[in-house]
């Protein structure tokens, strides 16, 4: 009886030994990142307007350098899966007229039609992703549990590969090959926070929630056009009646939006 109340007061000296331990902050930090996300495309132009969401994933590495113990650069690198979302075009045209299209009717290298009013193009883009951050964290219990700010955050992305869903009445193309279509660099700015939990001296687990807008325009607009038809709409196996007005170049800003649940580890 002795042994075994010796054995459980010494185990809890040691739990209550580590849980007391001060958890000593270092100049510099690295963690990973699994982070669910949700994002949308938004225009400057009334006529084509966001009609879907994505969901997507964001994994990667961080860095954190800390110049003063709450203070920090952040930075890392970071894959992002599946970003995008779906446009409305309510006036018909070439909206991918430098990609190759799995239905020939529609390639504009090969002077094919324009696709029709009401077309849906959904956009799934991955790409490789370079942060830049100001981070800052505050105790709320004792030294073990933070609350955390990352603002402003510049994003750079690097684009890796563009898939294309395109819907309207008569067509369905799924993952078509658009990269040609999507410009090559993203770049955005954001916020964030959340809370830093300290399992232990070296091990710390993260929560955020973060939220991203992008500067520039995902689509290249090179060579492409709206055109409005104004006949032939009831018959659109038959191509010998239909009529367009002239040909319109589309130059339409169109830019990503997210919002990411951030998870992840601190070491």
């Amino acid at each position: 009886m002795k042994i075994r109340s010796s054995v459980f007061a010494l185990a809890l000296t040691l739990s209550m030994t580590s849980f007391g331990q001060k958890v000593v902050w270092t100049r510099f930090k690295f963690g990973i990142q699994a982070s669910p996300t949700l994002s949308w495309l938004t225009t400057d132009n009334p006529k084509v307007a966001n009609n879907g969401f994505n969901t997507g994933l964001k994994l990667g590495a961080t860095g954190d350098y800390y110049f003063a113990e709450n203070y920090a650069l952040s930075t890392g690198i970071g894959f992002g899966f599946n970003h995008g979302g779906k446009l409305l075009h309510e006036i018909g045209g070439n909206y991918l007229a430098n990609s190759t299209l799995t239905d020939s009717r529609y390639n504009a290298k090969t002077n094919g039609q324009s696709l029709p009013d009401n077309v849906n193009i959904r956009y799934h883009i991955q790409y490789v992703e370079i942060p830049l951050a100001l981070k800052m964290r505050t105790d709320i219990n004792g030294e073990h549990l933070r609350l955390f700010a990352q603002a402003p955050i510049i994003n750079i992305g690097f684009l890796s590969q563009a898939r294309g869903d395109i819907s309207a009445p008569k067509i369905s193309l799924n993952k078509e090959n658009i990269k040609n279509d999507v410009n090559l660099l993203s770049l955005s700015w954001g916020l964030g926070g959340g809370v830093e939990y300290a399992y232990n001296q070296s091990t710390s687990i993260v929560a955020g929630l973060y939220y991203n807008r992008g500067f520039v325009d995902v689509t290249k607009d090179r060579n492409n056009y709206s055109v409005k038809q104004i006949a032939g709409q009831t018959t659109p196996n038959d191509s010998s009646d239909d009529k367009f007005d002239p040909k319109v170049k589309e130059s339409t800003k169109a830019v990503l939006n997210a919002i990411t649940l951030r998870l992840g580890v601190i070491f």
